[in-house]
Protein backbone atom coordinates (compact mmCIF):
# COMPACT_ATOMS: atom_id res chain seq x y z
CA UNK A 1 0.00 0.00 0.00
CA UNK A 2 1.47 3.46 -0.44
CA UNK A 3 3.00 5.11 2.02
CA UNK A 4 1.48 8.57 1.41
CA UNK A 5 0.39 11.09 4.14
CA UNK A 6 -3.16 10.77 4.50
CA UNK A 7 -5.21 13.73 2.92
CA UNK A 8 -7.73 15.18 4.99
CA UNK A 9 -11.25 16.39 2.80
CA UNK A 10 -14.67 17.52 3.40
CA UNK A 11 -16.87 16.17 0.84
CA UNK A 12 -16.52 12.14 0.10
CA UNK A 13 -17.68 13.01 -3.54
CA UNK A 14 -14.70 15.87 -4.01
CA UNK A 15 -13.46 15.42 -7.57
CA UNK A 16 -10.78 13.36 -7.71
CA UNK A 17 -11.33 11.06 -4.71
CA UNK A 18 -14.63 9.38 -5.59
CA UNK A 19 -13.89 6.70 -8.23
CA UNK A 20 -15.27 4.01 -10.37
CA UNK A 21 -13.88 0.88 -9.42
CA UNK A 22 -14.43 -1.14 -12.59
CA UNK A 23 -11.41 0.98 -13.68
CA UNK A 24 -9.80 0.50 -10.51
CA UNK A 25 -9.41 -3.25 -10.61
CA UNK A 26 -7.51 -4.30 -13.37
CA UNK A 27 -6.74 -7.70 -14.41
CA UNK A 28 -3.45 -9.25 -16.24
CA UNK A 29 -3.18 -12.78 -17.34
CA UNK A 30 0.75 -13.16 -17.89
CA UNK A 31 1.69 -15.81 -20.94
CA UNK A 32 5.40 -15.89 -20.43
CA UNK A 33 7.58 -17.61 -17.26
CA UNK A 34 9.27 -14.12 -16.50
CA UNK A 35 7.11 -11.33 -14.54
CA UNK A 36 6.80 -8.13 -17.17
CA UNK A 37 7.24 -5.03 -16.33
CA UNK A 38 4.00 -2.95 -15.03
CA UNK A 39 1.83 -2.25 -18.08
CA UNK A 40 0.71 1.38 -17.82
CA UNK A 41 -3.34 2.44 -17.34
CA UNK A 42 -4.97 3.31 -20.18
CA UNK A 43 -8.36 4.76 -20.78
CA UNK A 44 -11.31 1.91 -21.22
CA UNK A 45 -12.47 0.93 -24.45
CA UNK A 46 -15.91 2.45 -24.04
CA UNK A 47 -17.17 -0.52 -25.50
CA UNK A 48 -15.65 -3.32 -23.38
CA UNK A 49 -18.96 -3.81 -22.06
CA UNK A 50 -20.09 -5.40 -25.75
CA UNK A 51 -17.82 -8.27 -25.34
CA UNK A 52 -15.21 -6.83 -27.39
CA UNK A 53 -11.11 -6.74 -26.14
CA UNK A 54 -9.79 -3.87 -24.36
CA UNK A 55 -6.21 -4.32 -25.09
CA UNK A 56 -5.77 -6.36 -28.64
CA UNK A 57 -8.19 -6.80 -30.65
CA UNK A 58 -7.29 -10.44 -31.67
CA UNK A 59 -5.16 -13.20 -30.15
CA UNK A 60 -2.61 -12.62 -33.13
CA UNK A 61 -0.82 -9.76 -31.45
CA UNK A 62 2.19 -10.96 -28.70
CA UNK A 63 2.15 -8.74 -25.59
CA UNK A 64 3.52 -10.24 -22.48
CA UNK A 65 0.02 -10.34 -20.62
CA UNK A 66 -3.42 -9.46 -21.48
CA UNK A 67 -4.40 -7.05 -19.89
CA UNK A 68 -8.46 -5.39 -19.44
CA UNK A 69 -10.35 -4.35 -17.05
CA UNK A 70 -13.94 -6.54 -15.64
CA UNK A 71 -17.54 -5.22 -16.26
CA UNK A 72 -19.20 -5.87 -13.04
CA UNK A 73 -17.27 -5.18 -9.34
CA UNK A 74 -20.92 -4.65 -7.18
CA UNK A 75 -20.57 -7.51 -6.15
CA UNK A 76 -17.26 -6.48 -4.23
CA UNK A 77 -17.96 -2.89 -3.77
CA UNK A 78 -21.54 -2.07 -3.82
CA UNK A 79 -24.21 -1.15 -6.42
CA UNK A 80 -22.42 2.25 -7.26
CA UNK A 81 -18.93 0.37 -8.43
CA UNK A 82 -17.46 3.25 -6.61
CA UNK A 83 -15.12 3.55 -3.86
CA UNK A 84 -14.83 7.09 -1.70
CA UNK A 85 -11.32 8.58 -0.68
CA UNK A 86 -8.49 7.80 -2.46
CA UNK A 87 -6.95 9.17 -5.10
CA UNK A 88 -5.96 7.63 -8.04
CA UNK A 89 -6.62 4.21 -6.44
CA UNK A 90 -5.17 1.24 -8.12
CA UNK A 91 -5.87 -2.63 -7.69
CA UNK A 92 -3.60 -5.05 -10.11
CA UNK A 93 -4.57 -8.76 -10.51
CA UNK A 94 -2.02 -10.67 -11.83
CA UNK A 95 -2.35 -14.11 -12.58
CA UNK A 96 -0.88 -17.05 -14.43
CA UNK A 97 -2.71 -17.09 -18.02
CA UNK A 98 -1.91 -21.35 -17.57
CA UNK A 99 -2.70 -23.00 -14.43
CA UNK A 100 -4.47 -19.00 -12.93
CA UNK A 101 -2.07 -18.84 -9.77
CA UNK A 102 -3.21 -15.26 -8.87
CA UNK A 103 -1.19 -12.56 -7.02
CA UNK A 104 -2.26 -8.79 -5.87
CA UNK A 105 -1.60 -5.59 -5.08
CA UNK A 106 -3.20 -2.31 -3.84
CA UNK A 107 -1.45 1.12 -4.01
CA UNK A 108 -2.86 4.49 -4.38
CA UNK A 109 -1.79 8.37 -4.63
CA UNK A 110 -3.01 9.56 -1.77
CA UNK A 111 -6.05 8.77 0.94
CA UNK A 112 -8.44 10.64 2.94
CA UNK A 113 -10.06 9.91 6.51
CA UNK A 114 -13.14 9.48 4.28
CA UNK A 115 -11.54 6.12 2.85
CA UNK A 116 -13.43 3.59 4.72
CA UNK A 117 -13.19 0.52 2.81
CA UNK A 118 -9.33 -1.16 2.29
CA UNK A 119 -8.99 -1.20 -1.88
CA UNK A 120 -8.30 -4.93 -1.55
CA UNK A 121 -10.52 -6.04 1.03
CA UNK A 122 -13.89 -6.42 -1.15
CA UNK A 123 -12.28 -9.19 -3.59
CA UNK A 124 -10.13 -11.33 -1.26
CA UNK A 125 -13.41 -13.12 -0.56
CA UNK A 126 -13.69 -14.44 -3.95
CA UNK A 127 -10.13 -14.39 -4.77
CA UNK A 128 -8.33 -17.74 -4.69
CA UNK A 129 -7.29 -19.22 -1.32
CA UNK A 130 -4.09 -19.67 -2.45
CA UNK A 131 -3.61 -16.09 -3.55
CA UNK A 132 0.17 -14.91 -3.79
CA UNK A 133 0.94 -11.05 -1.93
CA UNK A 134 5.22 -11.74 -2.31
CA UNK A 135 6.52 -10.75 -5.30
CA UNK A 136 9.19 -13.40 -5.29
CA UNK A 137 7.08 -16.44 -4.69
CA UNK A 138 4.99 -15.22 -7.18
CA UNK A 139 7.53 -14.91 -10.00
CA UNK A 140 8.39 -18.64 -8.80
CA UNK A 141 4.74 -20.00 -9.36
CA UNK A 142 4.93 -18.36 -12.97
CA UNK A 143 8.30 -20.08 -14.00
CA UNK A 144 6.72 -23.62 -12.44
CA UNK A 145 4.12 -23.26 -15.17
CA UNK A 146 6.39 -24.09 -18.28
CA UNK A 147 5.00 -27.53 -18.04
CA UNK A 148 1.27 -27.02 -17.05
CA UNK A 149 -1.17 -28.94 -18.68
CA UNK A 150 -5.24 -28.24 -18.14
CA UNK A 151 -7.19 -30.45 -15.81
CA UNK A 152 -9.53 -32.10 -17.64
CA UNK A 153 -10.30 -34.04 -21.22
CA UNK A 154 -9.64 -32.60 -24.36
CA UNK A 155 -12.97 -32.84 -26.16
CA UNK A 156 -12.59 -30.14 -28.97
CA UNK A 157 -9.70 -28.95 -30.90
CA UNK A 158 -9.66 -26.44 -33.32
CA UNK A 159 -7.63 -23.92 -35.12
CA UNK A 160 -8.51 -20.26 -36.01
CA UNK A 161 -8.02 -18.67 -39.57
CA UNK A 162 -4.67 -17.40 -38.40
CA UNK A 163 -3.41 -20.90 -37.17
CA UNK A 164 -4.29 -20.55 -33.47
CA UNK A 165 -5.03 -23.68 -31.88
CA UNK A 166 -7.45 -23.79 -28.86
CA UNK A 167 -8.64 -27.35 -26.82
CA UNK A 168 -11.49 -27.41 -24.94
CA UNK A 169 -11.03 -29.24 -21.92
CA UNK A 170 -14.21 -31.58 -20.03
CA UNK A 171 -14.08 -31.26 -16.32
CA UNK A 172 -15.91 -33.07 -13.11
CA UNK A 173 -16.07 -31.45 -9.62
CA UNK A 174 -13.63 -34.80 -9.46
CA UNK A 175 -11.41 -34.18 -11.85
CA UNK A 176 -7.75 -34.16 -10.19
CA UNK A 177 -7.08 -30.51 -10.14
CA UNK A 178 -9.75 -28.73 -10.93
CA UNK A 179 -11.28 -27.81 -7.80
CA UNK A 180 -7.59 -25.59 -7.44
CA UNK A 181 -8.66 -24.48 -10.59
CA UNK A 182 -11.95 -23.62 -9.96
CA UNK A 183 -10.76 -21.64 -6.93
CA UNK A 184 -8.69 -19.73 -9.00
CA UNK A 185 -11.00 -18.23 -11.91
CA UNK A 186 -14.76 -18.32 -10.10
CA UNK A 187 -13.79 -14.36 -9.52
CA UNK A 188 -13.26 -14.09 -13.27
CA UNK A 189 -17.03 -15.57 -13.68
CA UNK A 190 -18.12 -12.66 -11.14
CA UNK A 191 -16.29 -10.29 -13.28
CA UNK A 192 -18.39 -10.40 -16.87
CA UNK A 193 -21.37 -12.58 -15.97
CA UNK A 194 -23.95 -10.01 -14.46
CA UNK A 195 -25.54 -12.00 -11.12
CA UNK A 196 -22.95 -14.47 -11.45
CA UNK A 197 -21.96 -16.35 -8.10
CA UNK A 198 -19.59 -19.39 -7.56
CA UNK A 199 -20.68 -22.69 -7.74
CA UNK A 200 -20.66 -25.47 -5.23
CA UNK A 201 -17.88 -27.65 -6.58
CA UNK A 202 -18.78 -30.65 -4.24
CA UNK A 203 -22.08 -31.02 -6.56
CA UNK A 204 -21.47 -33.86 -9.03
CA UNK A 205 -24.22 -32.71 -11.55
CA UNK A 206 -21.87 -29.67 -12.42
CA UNK A 207 -19.56 -30.25 -15.54
CA UNK A 208 -17.04 -27.81 -16.61
CA UNK A 209 -15.86 -26.94 -20.10
CA UNK A 210 -12.58 -24.84 -19.78
CA UNK A 211 -11.20 -23.46 -23.45
CA UNK A 212 -7.34 -22.40 -23.92
CA UNK A 213 -5.05 -21.39 -26.74
CA UNK A 214 -2.66 -24.08 -26.74
CA UNK A 215 1.16 -22.85 -27.89
CA UNK A 216 3.41 -25.24 -29.92
CA UNK A 217 5.39 -26.90 -27.53
CA UNK A 218 8.53 -25.21 -29.22
CA UNK A 219 7.94 -22.13 -28.34
CA UNK A 220 9.24 -21.49 -25.43
CA UNK A 221 7.99 -17.66 -24.92
CA UNK A 222 5.36 -18.52 -24.21
CA UNK A 223 3.60 -20.50 -21.41
CA UNK A 224 2.08 -23.54 -22.88
CA UNK A 225 -1.52 -22.96 -22.22
CA UNK A 226 -3.97 -19.33 -22.19
CA UNK A 227 -7.04 -19.76 -19.94
CA UNK A 228 -9.56 -18.34 -22.59
CA UNK A 229 -12.82 -18.81 -21.07
CA UNK A 230 -15.38 -21.45 -19.38
CA UNK A 231 -18.54 -22.86 -19.93
CA UNK A 232 -20.59 -24.24 -17.24
CA UNK A 233 -23.93 -27.53 -17.31
CA UNK A 234 -25.88 -28.48 -14.84
CA UNK A 235 -27.35 -31.90 -15.40
CA UNK A 236 -31.10 -32.34 -13.75
CA UNK A 237 -33.21 -35.23 -13.61
CA UNK A 238 -36.13 -35.60 -16.82
CA UNK A 239 -39.17 -37.58 -16.05
CA UNK A 240 -39.18 -40.88 -16.62
CA UNK A 241 -35.30 -41.78 -17.09
CA UNK A 242 -33.57 -39.20 -18.77
CA UNK A 243 -31.29 -35.97 -17.96
CA UNK A 244 -32.06 -32.23 -19.21
CA UNK A 245 -28.44 -30.66 -19.71
CA UNK A 246 -28.55 -26.91 -19.15
CA UNK A 247 -25.84 -24.59 -19.57
CA UNK A 248 -25.23 -22.20 -16.71
CA UNK A 249 -22.27 -20.00 -17.26
CA UNK A 250 -20.64 -18.64 -20.33
CA UNK A 251 -17.76 -16.65 -19.95
CA UNK A 252 -14.89 -15.82 -22.95
CA UNK A 253 -12.10 -13.73 -21.95
CA UNK A 254 -12.18 -9.76 -23.54
CA UNK A 255 -9.30 -10.66 -25.49
CA UNK A 256 -10.30 -14.00 -26.86
CA UNK A 257 -13.92 -12.25 -28.08
CA UNK A 258 -15.86 -12.04 -31.26
CA UNK A 259 -13.61 -14.75 -32.43
CA UNK A 260 -15.96 -17.20 -32.68
CA UNK A 261 -15.15 -19.17 -29.52
CA UNK A 262 -19.07 -19.26 -27.87
CA UNK A 263 -20.59 -20.59 -30.91
CA UNK A 264 -17.87 -23.05 -31.49
CA UNK A 265 -18.32 -24.66 -27.74
CA UNK A 266 -22.20 -24.40 -28.01
CA UNK A 267 -22.02 -25.86 -31.29
CA UNK A 268 -19.77 -29.19 -29.36
CA UNK A 269 -22.31 -29.26 -26.53
CA UNK A 270 -25.42 -29.18 -28.76
CA UNK A 271 -24.09 -31.94 -31.14
CA UNK A 272 -22.82 -34.27 -28.39
CA UNK A 273 -26.65 -33.32 -26.57
CA UNK A 274 -27.83 -35.08 -29.89
CA UNK A 275 -25.68 -37.74 -29.96
CA UNK A 276 -26.48 -38.38 -26.15
CA UNK A 277 -29.61 -40.89 -25.94
CA UNK A 278 -29.36 -40.09 -21.87
CA UNK A 279 -30.15 -36.15 -22.38
CA UNK A 280 -33.38 -35.51 -23.29
CA UNK A 281 -32.87 -31.52 -23.53
CA UNK A 282 -30.01 -29.32 -23.66
CA UNK A 283 -31.46 -26.21 -22.16
CA UNK A 284 -29.88 -22.71 -21.37
CA UNK A 285 -30.33 -20.35 -17.76
CA UNK A 286 -31.00 -16.81 -18.27
CA UNK A 287 -29.71 -16.60 -21.55
CA UNK A 288 -28.32 -13.13 -22.52
CA UNK A 289 -29.87 -11.50 -25.85
CA UNK A 290 -26.67 -11.73 -27.48
CA UNK A 291 -26.29 -15.61 -26.45
CA UNK A 292 -29.64 -16.09 -27.77
CA UNK A 293 -28.47 -14.60 -30.92
CA UNK A 294 -25.94 -17.51 -30.85
CA UNK A 295 -28.13 -19.97 -30.03
CA UNK A 296 -30.69 -19.06 -32.89
CA UNK A 297 -27.67 -18.94 -35.25
CA UNK A 298 -26.10 -22.08 -34.18
CA UNK A 299 -29.25 -23.98 -34.55
CA UNK A 300 -29.98 -22.38 -37.92
CA UNK A 301 -26.58 -23.00 -39.03
CA UNK A 302 -26.57 -26.71 -37.93
CA UNK A 303 -29.85 -27.61 -40.52
CA UNK A 304 -28.92 -25.03 -43.08
CA UNK A 305 -25.31 -25.85 -43.38
CA UNK A 306 -24.63 -29.24 -41.58
CA UNK A 307 -23.56 -32.06 -41.10
CA UNK A 308 -27.09 -33.02 -39.22
CA UNK A 309 -25.70 -35.47 -36.56
CA UNK A 310 -27.34 -38.92 -37.70
CA UNK A 311 -28.47 -37.57 -40.91
CA UNK A 312 -27.99 -38.12 -44.79
CA UNK A 313 -25.11 -35.30 -46.05
CA UNK A 314 -28.19 -34.23 -48.33
CA UNK A 315 -30.90 -33.40 -45.14
CA UNK A 316 -30.41 -29.44 -45.15
CA UNK A 317 -32.87 -27.44 -43.99
CA UNK A 318 -36.60 -28.88 -43.19
CA UNK A 319 -35.19 -31.74 -45.03
CA UNK A 320 -33.36 -32.80 -41.90
CA UNK A 321 -36.34 -31.99 -39.63
CA UNK A 322 -38.42 -35.19 -38.15
CA UNK A 323 -41.84 -35.39 -37.61
CA UNK A 324 -43.54 -37.02 -34.16
CA UNK A 325 -47.09 -38.49 -34.45
CA UNK A 326 -48.83 -38.39 -31.42
CA UNK A 327 -52.42 -39.77 -31.20
CA UNK A 328 -53.33 -39.28 -27.55
CA UNK A 329 -51.95 -35.93 -26.04
CA UNK A 330 -53.57 -33.35 -24.17
CA UNK A 331 -55.26 -30.41 -25.94
CA UNK A 332 -55.81 -27.40 -25.67
CA UNK A 333 -59.29 -25.77 -27.29
CA UNK A 334 -59.67 -28.93 -28.96
CA UNK A 335 -56.04 -29.01 -30.99
CA UNK A 336 -52.80 -30.76 -29.61
CA UNK A 337 -50.44 -28.13 -27.18
CA UNK A 338 -47.00 -27.52 -28.39
CA UNK A 339 -46.29 -27.85 -24.36
CA UNK A 340 -47.12 -31.72 -25.46
CA UNK A 341 -43.10 -32.96 -24.08
CA UNK A 342 -41.73 -35.98 -26.82
CA UNK A 343 -39.43 -36.97 -24.07
CA UNK A 344 -41.77 -37.92 -21.02
CA UNK A 345 -41.94 -41.43 -22.04
CA UNK A 346 -39.94 -44.48 -21.18
CA UNK A 347 -39.94 -45.20 -24.86
CA UNK A 348 -38.00 -42.94 -27.61
CA UNK A 349 -41.16 -41.19 -29.94
CA UNK A 350 -41.19 -42.88 -33.26
CA UNK A 351 -39.55 -39.96 -36.19
CA UNK A 352 -41.10 -39.84 -39.36
CA UNK A 353 -38.69 -38.22 -42.15
CA UNK A 354 -39.13 -37.38 -45.48
CA UNK A 355 -42.73 -36.13 -45.82
CA UNK A 356 -43.22 -33.13 -48.34
CA UNK A 357 -45.04 -29.93 -47.55
CA UNK A 358 -45.75 -26.99 -49.41
CA UNK A 359 -45.62 -23.49 -47.74
CA UNK A 360 -49.08 -23.37 -47.01
CA UNK A 361 -48.70 -26.66 -45.22
CA UNK A 362 -46.14 -25.94 -43.50
CA UNK A 363 -47.77 -23.27 -41.63
CA UNK A 364 -50.80 -25.11 -40.67
CA UNK A 365 -51.00 -26.13 -36.75
CA UNK A 366 -51.09 -29.55 -37.21
CA UNK A 367 -47.58 -29.96 -39.51
CA UNK A 368 -45.96 -27.13 -37.31
CA UNK A 369 -47.26 -29.08 -34.34
CA UNK A 370 -45.44 -32.45 -35.95
CA UNK A 371 -42.10 -30.61 -36.86
CA UNK A 372 -41.46 -28.70 -33.37
CA UNK A 373 -42.14 -31.88 -31.42
CA UNK A 374 -39.61 -33.15 -34.11
CA UNK A 375 -37.28 -30.91 -33.07
CA UNK A 376 -37.96 -31.06 -29.38
CA UNK A 377 -37.19 -35.08 -29.50
CA UNK A 378 -34.13 -34.97 -31.98
CA UNK A 379 -32.65 -31.88 -31.52
CA UNK A 380 -33.13 -31.73 -28.03
CA UNK A 381 -34.23 -28.01 -28.19
CA UNK A 382 -36.16 -26.36 -25.83
CA UNK A 383 -40.05 -26.42 -26.92
CA UNK A 384 -39.98 -21.93 -27.29
CA UNK A 385 -36.45 -22.49 -29.13
CA UNK A 386 -38.09 -25.30 -30.95
CA UNK A 387 -40.90 -23.41 -32.35
CA UNK A 388 -38.55 -20.20 -33.32
CA UNK A 389 -36.17 -22.56 -34.76
CA UNK A 390 -39.14 -24.32 -36.99
CA UNK A 391 -40.72 -20.57 -38.09
CA UNK A 392 -37.36 -19.03 -39.32
CA UNK A 393 -36.40 -22.73 -41.57
CA UNK A 394 -40.25 -22.03 -42.99
CA UNK A 395 -39.17 -18.50 -43.63
CA UNK A 396 -35.84 -19.42 -45.32
CA UNK A 397 -37.80 -22.03 -47.49
CA UNK A 398 -40.03 -18.87 -48.42
CA UNK A 399 -37.82 -15.95 -48.93
CA UNK A 400 -34.72 -17.70 -49.92
CA UNK A 401 -31.21 -15.89 -49.86
CA UNK A 402 -31.40 -13.11 -52.45
CA UNK A 403 -34.93 -12.62 -52.46
CA UNK A 404 -36.91 -9.84 -51.63
CA UNK A 405 -40.54 -10.94 -51.52
CA UNK A 406 -43.02 -11.08 -48.55
CA UNK A 407 -43.20 -14.05 -46.59
CA UNK A 408 -47.38 -15.81 -47.54
CA UNK A 409 -50.00 -14.76 -45.51
CA UNK A 410 -49.96 -18.71 -44.53
CA UNK A 411 -46.40 -17.74 -42.43
CA UNK A 412 -47.54 -14.34 -41.35
CA UNK A 413 -50.64 -16.11 -39.56
CA UNK A 414 -48.71 -18.91 -38.08
CA UNK A 415 -46.18 -16.19 -36.23
CA UNK A 416 -49.12 -14.10 -35.09
CA UNK A 417 -50.75 -16.85 -33.63
CA UNK A 418 -47.63 -17.63 -31.38
CA UNK A 419 -47.00 -13.94 -30.86
CA UNK A 420 -50.76 -14.21 -29.46
CA UNK A 421 -50.28 -17.06 -27.06
CA UNK A 422 -47.40 -16.10 -25.37
CA UNK A 423 -48.76 -12.57 -24.81
CA UNK A 424 -52.40 -13.63 -24.03
CA UNK A 425 -53.12 -12.30 -20.88
CA UNK A 426 -51.33 -8.93 -21.90
CA UNK A 427 -53.46 -8.89 -25.03
CA UNK A 428 -56.51 -9.81 -23.46
CA UNK A 429 -56.57 -6.89 -21.29
CA UNK A 430 -56.82 -4.09 -23.87
CA UNK A 431 -60.33 -3.71 -24.41
CA UNK A 432 -59.92 -2.41 -28.21
CA UNK A 433 -59.60 -5.30 -30.89
CA UNK A 434 -58.12 -3.39 -33.47
CA UNK A 435 -55.51 -1.81 -31.21
CA UNK A 436 -55.04 -5.49 -29.84
CA UNK A 437 -54.19 -6.22 -33.63
CA UNK A 438 -51.96 -3.62 -34.07
CA UNK A 439 -50.06 -4.45 -31.15
CA UNK A 440 -49.56 -8.33 -32.72
CA UNK A 441 -48.88 -6.76 -35.85
CA UNK A 442 -46.21 -4.81 -34.75
CA UNK A 443 -44.75 -7.62 -33.01
CA UNK A 444 -44.36 -9.80 -36.06
CA UNK A 445 -42.57 -7.42 -37.70
CA UNK A 446 -39.68 -7.30 -34.91
CA UNK A 447 -39.90 -10.70 -35.07
CA UNK A 448 -39.83 -11.47 -38.94
CA UNK A 449 -36.59 -8.75 -38.71
CA UNK A 450 -35.13 -10.61 -36.28
CA UNK A 451 -35.57 -13.88 -38.18
CA UNK A 452 -34.34 -12.35 -41.51
CA UNK A 453 -31.24 -11.12 -39.62
CA UNK A 454 -30.32 -14.18 -37.71
CA UNK A 455 -30.91 -16.19 -41.39
CA UNK A 456 -28.36 -14.05 -43.17
CA UNK A 457 -26.17 -14.80 -40.23
CA UNK A 458 -26.40 -18.71 -40.67
CA UNK A 459 -25.82 -18.43 -44.13
CA UNK A 460 -22.72 -17.12 -44.13
CA UNK A 461 -19.51 -18.87 -44.41
CA UNK A 462 -17.43 -19.69 -41.49
CA UNK A 463 -18.15 -19.68 -37.41
CA UNK A 464 -20.71 -16.93 -36.23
Amino acid sequence: MSSDALVDTTARATQGWLYDTNAMVKIELLRRPTVPAPIPNSSRDDDEENDGPSNGDSVDQDPPAWSFHPVYTYPFYGTDQQIAGYRNPRVVIRSSAASLVTHVAATYDAKSHEATLDLAQPLLEFLPSDLIHDDVAFAKALANDTKYTPPGNVVLEYETANGVQFQLFECTVSTHGFPTLYDRLKIFAMYFIEAATPVDVTDPAWTFYLLYRRHPSSSSAHLPYEFAGLFSTYSFYLFPNRTRKRISQVLILPPFQRQGHAARIYAHLHCTAMADAQIGELAVEDPSEAFDVLRDVSDLRLFLRGPVPGRPDSDRGLAAVPEVDVADSATIDGELTVAWNPLATRSAPTLVWGRKHDILQLCTHSVKQARVRGLRAFAKLQSRQAERIYEMLVLNEAVPAGSRRAPPAAFRRMVKARIYRAHKDALEAVADEEQRKELVHETYLQVLDEYLGHLRLARRAGVA
